[in-house]
């Protein structure tokens, strides 16, 4: 993992996580991509120029473009059938191989990063 002081690497191998996979989804209240897997890890390398850190140790912030995202709404309105809105901004929150083996024992996918967060407003 690069320190603070050393660049943010041009060409990262990215991953999504199991707890975005099952949490960001169409059925539940939180953000969501609409594409696929892929698709997201492909527009994450595309805009990975872009990154800044976290306010943690190994921990990455990438604006994407908003095309094809959509914002969380609150449990209530999502129970009582209001649509999410289509995002106007996002950012994907990624953390390093290394943090997620530090705070796991589950087998990680292959990649250096991996997509935790999907936050679109």
């Amino acid at each position: 993992m690069p320190q603070d002081d050393q660049p943010i690497p041009a060409s990262p191998e990215i991953f999504l996580h199991q707890t975005t996979q099952l949490r960001q989804t169409k059925k539940s209240h939180c953000s969501h991509f609409a594409g696929t897997d892929e698709e997201l890890a492909r527009l994450v390398r595309e805009n990975f120029g872009k990154a800044t850190r976290g306010k943690f140790p190994d921990t990455l912030i990438v604006p994407v473009p908003p095309e094809g995202f959509f914002a969380k709404v609150s449990i209530g309105n999502f129970s009582a059938g209001v649509p999410k809105p289509p995002a106007k901004s996002v950012v994907v929150i990624l953390w390093s191989r290394e943090k997620m083996q530090s705070e796991t024992t589950t087998e990680l996918p292959q990649g250096k990063w991996g997509i935790v967060s999907i936050e679109a407003s």
